[in-house]
């Protein structure tokens, strides 16, 4: 197997008359089969930079080595998204102690293409590691990957924290979204975009977007503006569905809460109602 040669990019100090995104687009330009470009700092984009630009037949590994990329758009515009694959795209987050982040799109319309963060309708993206690819939208509606011709294929172990938001055409009764997860991860390593759909594993170990009566899925939420300031999310549970244990995650000033269920709820309703402050 051919050796990688993994490439220090200073990329704030590449070129002193290039920002650190023009930067990182330079060093994927430049980048040479088998070499990883290795994220020394986090990449953030200013208001004039475009969409990260993976060419057709270009092979890129970034190691995101717990850094984030991300577009800070702060409004819709079109191409708003974070990256335009038209090659492949491999993202790794080695040696890292914090996840490896992409995020910041924000797209108006069914620009770059269908509308999410990381366009692969004509290209491949790869993922390993605990790569975190959300807080990207189309309008106020979250959207991340999109599926279309290429799965997504999961090329090593999927950390624990590791979440891809994604969605994709003609979902059906269940659309496969990953090639390779098997062995590498579950199901709760990817969240599904549309909210009328939840993910879970196929009889392959592969991550499926669709409505099914055996999963949880969000029944809504709520603004509580009286008592206690705070938001009240819904999840409705399958007939018969053992919660017991089973919790939502909340990020609270970058701590991580965890909320658990109500059995005794569910089993009455169907549903549990759970507040996060």
């Amino acid at each position: 197997m051919e050796a990688e040669t993994v490439v220090e990019e200073e990329l704030a100090e590449a070129d002193e008359e290039l920002n650190a995104w023009a930067s990182l687009q330079k060093a994927i330009d430049d980048a040479a089969e088998g070499e990883v470009i290795v994220l020394s700092d986090d990449v953030i984009s200013e208001e004039s930079d475009s969409a990260l630009s993976i060419a057709s037949g270009k092979n890129v590994t970034i190691d995101l080595a717990g850094h984030t990329i991300s577009r800070t758009l702060s409004e819709a515009v079109e191409e708003g998204c974070v990256f335009v694959v038209e090659g492949t795209l491999k993202l790794i987050n080695s040696g890292a102690q914090s996840d490896g982040v992409i995020t910041g799109g924000k797209i108006t319309g069914n620009t770059c293409t269908s509308g999410e963060a990381i366009d692969t309708v004509s290209g491949i993206l790869h993922v390993s590691g605990s790569a975190v690819i959300s807080g990207n939208y189309r309008g106020n509606i979250e959207r991340n990957v999109f599926v279309y011709r290429n799965k997504i294929q999961v090329t090593g172990p999927l950390a624990d924290s590791a979440r891809i938001g994604a969605t994709g055409s003609n979902i059906g009764d269940g659309l496969v979204i990953t090639e390779g997860l098997k062995g590498n991860g579950t199901a709760s390593r990817f969240t599904s975009d549309n909210d009328k759909y939840a993910v879970k594993l196929n009889d392959d170990g592969e991550a499926v977007i669709g409505q099914f009566d055996d999963v949880p899925v969000f029944s809504g939420h709520q603004l509580i503006l009286s008592g206690s300031l705070g938001m009240q999310f819904g999840v409705k549970f399958p007939d018969g569905f053992d919660c017991k244990g089973s919790y939502m995650t909340f990020t609270v000033n970058d701590s991580e809460q965890k909320v658990y269920t109500d059995p005794d709820q569910v089993k009455k309703t169907g549903r549990e109602s759970i507040p996060a402050m």
